[in-house]
This record gives C-alpha cells, structure tokens and sequence, in this order.
C-alpha cells in the first residue's frame, strides 16, 4: 500500500476557502445586436438557375458573424515531460510537432487587432512560465516555444500536470492579468505521475472517551468532520515517474486534530469525487490516483471563470480520462489525439478550434433546412455526397458543398443537417445544393415553388444564450426565373446604412424599408425568359427615393427606374432601390404654417439656412404654435445651424419679418453750461431696436466685438413703449407699429401693435469726443441657442458741440449686411416685459427702476435629448438640482461637459451655468441576491452594479436604514457586473456587494431592499426596490 509523503510538524494552513456557488438570477435580454454591431448574425439565401439544367435550381446559404471583441488572456500550458521526445522504445517526436502547433495558435491569435494576450507555462516536475505576450512581441513569444528542450537531469522529466495547471491559475489571478475573459489551454501527453496532497481545513474529533488514547481513535466512526480539503501546495504525492499515477489507499491528511478531550495526532483521508460528482472525504481506505487532485484544481480554474481546454496528445486510457475531465467543457473543449491520427493536422485542427473559440460572433452553429414541399435534392446514389471541396462540387462530383463542419441528409424529413460550428469573421460559411421538381408533381409551366420549407440556423449568440435565425425562402419559377425587389436605406453619400446609420458592407446588410417581394405581372411573380419588364421605385412615408438602384452586384445607377431581362443564365435576379430617411421643415409666419419642405437625412443640416429671404431667424420647434413648451431640443454636441436630423420628425421654424431687429437711436442733448449762446451738444444715445415677440432668450446689440444686453437687474427685458419726458411732460413716445419704430409729439400712440422696444444707454465716454464714432447690429439670441442679428450695421458720430441743429443729433450711415446667425447656447429663460421706460428728455434721468428682486442664476439643463433651464438662487445647490426622469434611465449626475469627465461643483453657484446629465441603463441600481453556501451560515449577498468609483456614496436601504457600502469591487466571485445584469450595463461597471444574515427571521419576514447612489454634486438617487420574503429554505420575491 503506497503512503502518502507528509510532513508531520504542525501545519499553519492559511485557508481560502471557496463557497459553492447558488442558483442567481440574471437579467433576461433576448435582443440580438444589429449589423454590423459586434455579435450580429446576418443570414442570406437565394436560388438561381443551372445553365444546361432544365428546372435545376442551386441554392446558395451564407451566414456572416461580427466577432464580439473583448480584451483575453490566455495560458498556453505545455507538458514538457520525457514522453513528448524520441526515445529507445518511441521515435516519436511530439514536441517538435506541439511547438509547430502552439506557434500556429499564436499567430492566429495575436494579430495586429487583437486584444488577446498569451502566457507559457512549460512543465514537467518543475515550472518555467513568461508573462502575457501580445501582438506587438509575439516573435518573443514563439521563441520561448522554439527554445522548450528535454529536462537534465532527465528524473526531472514527470508529468506534474497539476503544477502546469496552478500556475497558470496564479498568472490569471494575479495583478498582471487584465483580460476580461480567461482560457487555459493545456496539452499533454500522459497521465499524471506528481500531484498535490490534500489537507483538511477546521477537522475536529468528537468521540474521545476519558479512557481511550489518540491512537484508539477510528478512522469510520463518523464522527470526524472537516469543513473542506485544500492542496498543500509545499507537500505531494507520487515521485514522478511512468509508474507514480497509481492507487493511492489516502490522498489527504488532517494535521495535528485536537479531540474532544484536548488530545491531538494526525488523521489519514481521501477527499475525491463520488459518483453524483460531488467531492467528498473519508477517513476510510479509498483507491484514488493522482488524476484527481489534477482535476480539482482544473475545475478551480473553471470556477473562478476560466475557460479550460485540454489536447490529450497519445495520452493514453488514464491521460485521456483525467485531461478530459480536466475541460471546462469536455464535449467541445477536449481534444483527443490517437496514435493512428494525423498528428500534424489534429494539433492545427485542436488550436484552430480553441483559437475560434475565443473570439467568435457565435458558436456551436447548426442548421436544419428542410426541403420545399414540391422540390427535390438533387443527387445520383442512395445518398447525397458530401463535400467540404469545392472544386469537387463545382465538377459535379459531390451533391452537397459546405465551407465548413459536417453534413448529413435525412431522407424521412427530406432535411439537410449542417453542423457549422463556430461562425467568426473570417469565417463567412457558405452551403451549396441544386434540387429540382419532385418525383410525381407535374407543374405548369410559370408556377412559383418553394426551394424549401423552413431553414433555420441555431447557435449559441455572444452572451452565451441559445439564440435560432431564419433563412429567407428563395422561390423559383417553373420555365422562368424571378425578380426580387428591395428598398434598402442608404445614407447622404449613397452608401448602403443600418437602422442606426451606421455604413455597412452591402445592400443586403443594410436596413430594409420594407421586406422584399418578388415582382408581379398580371398577379403572378413568374417571369418570362428574354422579356424586358420595368419597375418603378416607390414612395414610403419617412423615407425619400435616392434617385438610384443597383441591379443584382452591380453600382448605383441613376433613375427612378429599371429595366431587367431574365435569361435562363440569370434566372433570378435581385433589384435594389436606394432610399434616404427624410424630414421637413415647416416654415411659420404670422402664426402659421405657409410651406413645408421635405429634406433627405444627411449628417450635417442647418436650419438657419432654409429661412427665405425678407424674414429672419425666429428658432426651431417642435409644434406650429411655436411656443416656450414646444423648443427644439438637439443631441448632445449638435445645434440649429449643425444636427443629424430624426427620420420622420418636422422642424417648425419661426420666421419673422427682417423689419426686426433694424438699427435705431435716440439722442438726449443739452445746452453747453457756460458755453456761447444757443451752444449745445448730445449728452446722452439710446441703442434701439423692435423684435417681434419675447420668446427669445435675449435682445441686445453688437458692438466693437462685444455684446450689450437690454437688461434690468442681469435679465433681458423688452418694453412696450419708451416715454420721452420733459419734466412732468410728456416730450415724445416710441412705439412699435409693422415691425418699425415709430413716434409721437407729446401725446400717447393710440395705434401700435404687438412688437417690442429693446434698449441700451450707450455710456462709453470715448464716444463723446468730436469725430468719435461706433457702430453697433441689433441680436437677439432664441430659445434654441442661435444668435441672429438684424439685417443691417449703424454708424453714430460725435459731432461735438455747436450752435446748429445738426450738434442735437448724431452722425448716421447704414450698411446692409444681411443676417447672420451664430451657435451659443440654448435656454428656457424668456426676455422680460416691461410696458413702459421712461427717461427725462431735459436730463436724461430715466424714472427710477423697481427694487431689484433676489440674485438668480439660470442653469441650463442637457438631458438626453432635451434641454430645459431653470432659475434658482446663488450659493449652496448641491442635491438641490432635480434630474429629470428618463424611461429606462437612472441618473448619474451633473457635469460641466457633454463627455461626463468632469463632475460639475454646485457649492457655490454664483453664475449661469451649463450642466450636461448623466443617464445611465435602469439595470444599474437593480437589486440581485446570492444565497451563500452553508459554510458562511445562514446568509445573502445583495449584488447592485454602480457606474463607476465617482460616487460621494453608495449603499442599500434595507428595511428603512441607510447602509453606505464603501468599497465596490469588479467581480463578484466570478460573475461581473455585465454578467449579472446584462449587457446594457457597460463592461466596465462594478459591483456593490454586502452579505447580509438571515439569522433568526421569522418565516413570512419581508426584507425590502433599495439601493442608491449620492451623486458628485450631492444628489441621492434610489435604485428600483425589491422585497424578498423569507422561507426558511429560500426567499421569494
């Protein structure tokens, strides 16, 4: 009986002990990702003639995957044993050939792209390993591989596959190991002839009696318990040679266990898998062999989410067995290696597979096409031949081509079996086969059939689901062929554009506006040979014709037409029209809408550009009252002058007349004190200007590059009318009538309309020198952020003092300009009104404006796709600044920036700001739980991912009190944030996790949780709640 080597001094076992994992419960996301977003499947199928075939038809399936990229690691682990060199008893050569195919597995996986990384690990009875290679050093790399050689002395030369495996786990684990997915990929040649003992963690003795010894101890009373068993990794089994794999009577120890009575010695064990699969201890004689701590620290790998895959190079019954179990999934991770095989060809094959493996679109793919019901597959003999060759097929020797996998035909279903397997980019697998008319049905010729019935393709998607496609059904006509019409969307350039807008690689792969149908003539879609027909594009609603189309494989042509002829070599042929998403634009004047047009979406557009000649830009909006509740509001980043305009939307412009916004002034002069009789001069000018309505953010005037803003108290105000006064009279009253300023002498206007008076007292005392002069173009600013300016430019002159008229008034000249429009920012806030300003003529004292009101400040607020602005007072507005609500959306704070770098500080507001929301998924701030296992008691852990570490604090509230969970973590055991929550949550996302007892709940007790988040700039926001209701065994809810 072989005995376990140990060391009989007390051990100082440090324990990490690893929980069984429990059923959790994971968000549902059946979506699949559009082309050509990474993990989209397109699927394509089409039927055409076979020249010299009378009523043969082949037919063509094609499948395309966008690889799902994401950062890897990966540790190529190889046994560097006696075994895998030539000896006296074995020419064979297998390290030569494993080194040709592990360097073949690095160059498919380190290309210039990627974001895998590769480690070695190279062992026998000792370790070598590297660290993680990339593209940029993978000749380093494979010189590492090339420089692997037999050990010396050659008792070093075991198989210690257990070591190889330990660390390739500690690499993974380890600070260096960024990738979010983890692979070992190990091959070896044997059975293993070294191993790890096991040592028991918290054993204990219960049945001491006051007379018995330690060593009157049973082995199989039952009352030996231990909490788990751990390798020891400084203490092994077995000396590492061919005949060290074995039965081993005990396979673990338990070091120095103290009895009930306070004595102590070590007790023998075996800790093994039973045959429900479950690892197990005793302290009876069980035959084990060094396979099985071997395949515990495989499954370690596993659990701590690490891909395993293994390669049994000649590894015989025992190697295969235990390399195997050692695959995280033997079904399709295990490859085995024979002596009769091509060893060349099945290692590329195993490292091609495994390299596929980790980076594809999808996996394990299959597809089950089922025959039309009045079609038949062509073939000669009692069964199809099948053929992955395809000049084979194309010679007629073969019935059945496929790119790739395996095929079969049932004939009881009339059904090909296609195994596809792994579809990646590269990849693009493609199936091949004719059929014609079935045996017995006579059809006329014209007739329309089905090539078959039904074909789906079902995989495995990205995310690790089981996800099933659709072929389209092709249909050919008996006698003559098919025309099948497309409207496929394009963008401004005419390049075909998903849904999205995102260009994609062809028509097909584009959006469709509608799904395809075959052209008709007189009701049936079975076309003549030789016969020219004519198809018109069509009109869609949203959407306007491009003015081209591309028939079959060919270039966009122009015309609103095409003419096809079908031939017997061209039987079925595919027309494509190209269309554009359209909008338009509405043009509001005086209240109403005189004109709309219709615009194809392009990425750059600019409304100020579509108002007409005589009327000005008034702002966009999103009804025709054009009202303070209906602005436009643009995606972050975009404005008026500059957006990508929504399919199907219209734009409202407001568009007054350009008499707006014209340039005027009022002069205040005064006699010169002590100056020569009748001397005087202007002491005083007044900047005016009318603007229509007050729905804009501001009026005011340009001058020397600066703004100056009819304001009162730091708002834009209008007034109604401005009263000149002359002491207690009444000099004169400006007024607005048609747009234009207008006076009266002395008396009050008993006819004006709804326009308004912007104004600024021009104070600049360098003006006030003879010949001195500025010029100055009445603005204003609308609610959608565009400053517009007046049609026209005024130049005012000093001209000093003097006896004459002339010196009671300014120098005038005017330049026309036309209007123009700039990008600031939008706002809610409207000008103010005021309906009168009075000034004193005689002393240029205007009448003393009302007490100012409280310091404010305006916010304006990005949201999504909405902007809004509120006024609220200077000072302290941290947590005072109330997010919208967003459907689907959980808000994660204010920033200074559309990019959400920098978090906005809202201590001390003190002027108008510009703050940009954060919206993240409502799959953040969700409540999810796992049940311990029972070695950590009675307990929960409450899962919640959280956007980031920019957080004041985040938490639960559990049952009213507010619990801060400080520290936030990547992984909870192996399971990130996205795992657990699903994918719109981003990869980068943490966790929030807190255990929580359940210790001496009543059954029916409700535990309602909520988590939260304080946002940088104060802000509590509470997650969706969830209340579990305790029942012992499990909870609910």
């Amino acid at each position: 009986m072989k005995r376990i080597k140990r060391t009989l001094a007390a051990l100082l076992i440090v324990v990490l002990t690893l929980a069984l994992l429990g059923e959790a419960v994971f968000a549902d996301n059946s979506e699949q990702p559009v082309w050509p977003e990474e993990g989209a499947i397109q699927l394509s199928k089409s039927a055409a003639a076979v020249e010299g075939k009378e009523n043969t038809w082949e037919v063509t399936l094609g499948i395309q995957g966008k690889n799902y990229k994401t950062t890897s690691d990966v540790v190529l682990v190889i046994d560097n044993s006696n075994s895998m060199y030539p000896s006296e008893t074995s020419k064979e050569d297998r390290m030569t050939k494993t080194k040709a195919a592990a360097n073949a597995f690095v160059d498919t996986l380190l290309t210039e792209d990627s974001t895998t990384r590769i480690a070695l690990v190279v062992y026998n009875l000792n370790e070598t390993h590297t660290g993680f290679y990339t593209y940029e050093n993978k000749a380093a790399l494979k010189h590492q591989i090339d420089a692997i050689a037999k050990s010396r002395p050659e008792t070093l030369g075991g198989t210690f596959t257990q070591l190889g495996l330990h660390t390739a786990r500690t690499l993974l684990n380890s600070a260096e190991s960024t990738g979010q997915n983890k692979s070992i990929v190990l091959l070896s040649d044997g059975e293993p002839t070294k191993a790890y003992e096991f040592v028991a963690v918290n054993a204990t003795y219960t049945n001491c009696q006051s007379s018995h010894s330690i060593f009157n101890w049973s082995h199989s009373d039952g009352h030996f318990k231990a909490d788990t068993f751990l390798p020891d990794y400084n203490s092994t089994l077995g000396e590492g040679t061919t005949n060290d794999f074995g039965t081993y009577s005990y396979n673990a120890i338990a070091s120095s266990v103290t009895c009930n009575k306070g004595k102590s010695r070590d007790i023998d064990c075996n800790y093994y898998k039973d045959s429900s699969g479950n690892w197990v201890y005793t302290t009876n004689e069980v035959e084990t062999d060094l396979g099985v701590p071997t395949m515990w620290e495989a499954e370690q790998a596993t659990a701590e989410g690490t891909t395993v895959y293994t390669v049994a190079f000649q590894a015989g019954t025992d190697g295969e067995r235990v390399l195997k179990a050692c695959a995280t999934n033997p079904t399709k991770g295990y490859f085995a290696i024979g002596s009769s095989t091509n060893i060349e060809t099945a290692l590329k094959d195993a490292f091609t597979s495994i390299a596929g493996s980790i980076s594809i679109a999808a996996r394990a793919g299959s597809v089950a096409d089922t025959m039309g019901d009045k079609v038949q597959l062509v073939f000669k003999d009692a069964a199809p031949i099948i053929t992955t060759d395809m000049a084979v097929y194309a010679a007629g020797n073969a019935d059945v081509y496929i790119s790739q996998g395996t095929a079969s035909y049932d004939s009881a279903t009339r059904a090909i079996h296609w195994t596809v397997g792994n579809v990646s980019e590269q990849d693009k697998p493609v199936m091949k086969y004719r059929v014609t008319i079935k045996s017995g049905y006579n059809p006329s010729t014209g007739e329309t059939l089905l090539t078959n019935e039904q074909a789906i393709f079902s995989y495995i998607d990205y995310l690790g689901r089981n996800a099933e496609a659709e072929f389209p059904k092709p249909e050919v006509t008996v006698g003559g062929g098919k025309l099948l019409v497309h409207w496929y969307q394009v963008n401004d350039k005419g390049l075909p554009v998903n849904a999205q807008g995102t260009v994609v690689e062809s028509p097909a792969l584009a959006h469709q506006v509608q799904p395809a149908e075959y052209h008709s003539v007189n009701g049936s879609t079975g076309l003549l040979y030789n016969t020219p027909y004519t198809v018109d594009h069509k009109i869609f609603d949203g959407y306007t014709y491009y003015g081209s189309y591309i028939l079959n494989d060919g270039s966009l042509t122009e015309g609103d037409s095409a003419t096809v002829t079908l031939t017997a070599v061209s039987s079925n042929q595919d027309l494509w029209f190209a269309y554009g998403r359209d909008f338009k634009v509405a043009h509001v004047q005086n209240g109403t809408v005189v004109q709309t047009d219709t615009h194809a979406v392009t990425e750059h557009f600019d409304l100020t550009a579509q108002v007409p000649g005589g009327r000005l830009y008034g702002g966009a909006f999103t009804a025709e009252a054009c009202g303070a509740d209906s602005v436009q509001s643009f995606a972050a980043g975009q404005n008026a002058m500059d957006f990508t305009p929504v399919a199907g939307a219209t734009y409202y412009i407001w568009e007054p007349s350009d008499v707006y916004l014209a340039p005027r002034n009022y002069n205040v002069w005064q006699h010169v004190y002590g100056g020569s009789n009748g001397e005087r001069g202007v002491i005083a000018t007044y900047l005016l200007t009318t603007i229509d309505r007050t729905l804009y953010q501001e009026v005011g005037f340009l001058s020397g590059g600066s703004s100056y803003v009819s304001e009162k108290d730091g708002a834009s105000i209008a007034y109604g009318v401005v009263n000149a006064n002359k002491g207690s009279k009444l000099y004169q009253q400006l007024f607005v009538r048609d747009g234009s300023l207008n006076a009266t002498e002395g008396i009050e206007a008993t006819s004006r309309d709804d326009g308004y008076i912007g104004l600024y007292r021009w104070t600049d005392g360098a003006f006030y020198q003879k010949d001195a002069a500025f010029s100055f173009q009445p603005y204003w600013i609308t609610l959608d952020g565009i400053r517009v300016t007046g049609t026209s430019v005024r130049t005012c002159t000093y001209r000093g003092t003097g006896t004459t008229d002339d010196h009671q008034s300014l120098g005038i000249s005017a330049k026309t300009t036309g209007s123009a429009c700039t990008v600031v920012s939008a706002a809610e806030t409207t000008i103010r009104f005021a309906e009168t300003y009075s000034l004193d003529a005689a002393t240029d004292a205007p009448v003393a404006p009302p007490e100012p009101e409280p310091k404010t400040v305006t916010l304006t607020l990005h949201e999504g796709t909405s902007t809004r602005s509120i006024t609220v007072p200077t000072g302290d507005q941290r947590g005072k600044v109330a997010p919208a609500e967003l459907g689907g959306k959980v808000f994660a704070g204010w920033y200074t920036d559309d990019a959400y770098r920098t978090p906005a500080d809202l201590s001390n507001v003190q002027e108008n700001r510009t703050l940009y929301g954060k919206y993240v998924s409502y799959n953040y701030l969700r409540v999810e739980y796992q049940r311990n296992s029972f070695l950590q008691g009675n307990s929960i852990t409450l899962l919640s991912a959280v956007d980031g570490r920019g957080f004041a604090e985040t938490g639960f509230v559990i049952n009213g009190k507010r619990v801060a969970v400080p520290q936030l973590t990547e992984r909870f055991r192996v399971f990130t944030a996205q795992m657990v929550f699903g994918r719109s949550v981003s990869r980068d996302a943490l966790l929030m996790t807190m255990p929580y007892s359940l210790q001496g709940l009543q059954r029916g007790a409700a535990i309602e949780i909520t988590p939260y988040w304080v946002t940088p700039d104060g802000t509590t926001v509470y997650g969706e709640a969830r209340t579990l209701i305790y029942e012992y065994f499990t909870l609910r809810g």
